[in-house]
């Protein structure tokens, strides 16, 4: 199997810089710019975060199966790059759009426009995380794949983390609505050349296995009987809940305890820092607990 070059790593890398910075956008400045900025109550922010959250883990399962059913000239998953990118950007600005609607309006505006960027994201990123099985076969490029796209996320957390607090206020000059807006703006047109740099980088080069079954319904019947799938679909739905509950929070923490909004880029991005330095010792921690008392350990910290 050939070696996959730098630029196809490079360019591999580059989505998953688009998708971390509108994923962490969602984590750490919708929830406050819900209630802050588009006057949300916080009960109704909560429980649409709760909602939406449950909704997109229910479509992850059948949008890898449509994905993985997907045949066209440039493979199986590099299309949904092609097809999802600017949905992917457009519904990006959405999310951060005040339109004058009632409290009912809004209300319905959130549902929409939140839930239908996870669709979005869903549909973009699951078929982005099945590239690296199909660029190659050969596990040794397969985990370089893996760094380079740890590299991009943090790479793009970073971007948000350092530059969207800075972004809103010299956009929006007072008006915070404006600044959000525009600020999504830049970032969401930079996601969508990111994920055609992506879609024209790299390969698939693994061909499918031919004849297989082909019946959705019964995929998803052996998935639901499936207990161990059912356990981790539970455990990641409420971690997940859990991690935009602890991000989602650090706005108000900075803004409304501390009274100093400007902090919290320092904090995040020594947050980042953080996590990238105590990164190489996790495989120590995998090899001394192995696998099952690893999750544990992590999902309990």
């Amino acid at each position: 199997m050939e070696k996959l070059s730098f630029g196809e790593k490079t360019g591999y890398a580059i989505g998953e810089i688009a998708a971390s910075i509108v994923f962490i956008s969602l984590q750490y400045f919708l929830p406050i710019f819900y209630t802050d900025v588009y006057g949300l109550t916080a009960s109704s922010v909560a429980i649409l975060f709760m909602v939406v959250r449950i909704f997109d883990g229910l479509n992850d399962p059948i949008v890898g199966i449509l994905a993985d059913r997907t045949n066209t000239r440039w493979g199986k998953f590099r299309p949904y790059l092609l097809w999802m990118a600017i949905p992917y950007g457009i519904f990006g600005v959405l999310m951060f759009t005040t339109p004058n609607f009632g409290s009912t309006g809004k209300l319905i505006w959130a549902y929409l426009t939140y839930n239908g960027m996870m669709i979005i994201y869903t549909v973009i990123m699951i078929p982005f995380n099945s590239l690296s099985g199909v660029m190659t076969s050969n596990h040794i490029e397969r985990t370089s794949l893996s760094s380079f796209r740890f590299v991009g996320a943090f790479t793009g957390a970073i971007l948000i983390q350092g530059l969207a607090i800075k972004m809103i206020g010299l956009f929006g000059k007072g008006n915070q609505a404006l600044g959000y807006q525009y600020t999504m703006m830049v970032f969401g047109v930079v996601c969508v050349f990111m994920f055609m740099i992506t879609f024209f980088s790299v390969k698939e080069r693994v061909k499918p296995i031919s004849n297989e079954k082909v019946n959705i319904k019964d995929d998803l019947k052996d998935l639901l009987k499936n207990r161990p799938w059912l356990i981790l679909f539970a455990v990641s739905l409420f971690l997940q809940i859990y991690v935009f509950i602890r991000n989602g929070s650090i706005m108000y923490y900075f803004q409304y305890y501390l009274g100093k909004t400007e902090l919290a880029t320092s904090f995040m991005l020594v947050n980042s820092l953080v996590i990238i330095a105590v990164l190489p010792f996790t495989k120590k921690t995998y090899n001394y607990f192995r696998q099952k008392k690893s999750y544990t350990c992590i999902v309990s910290t």
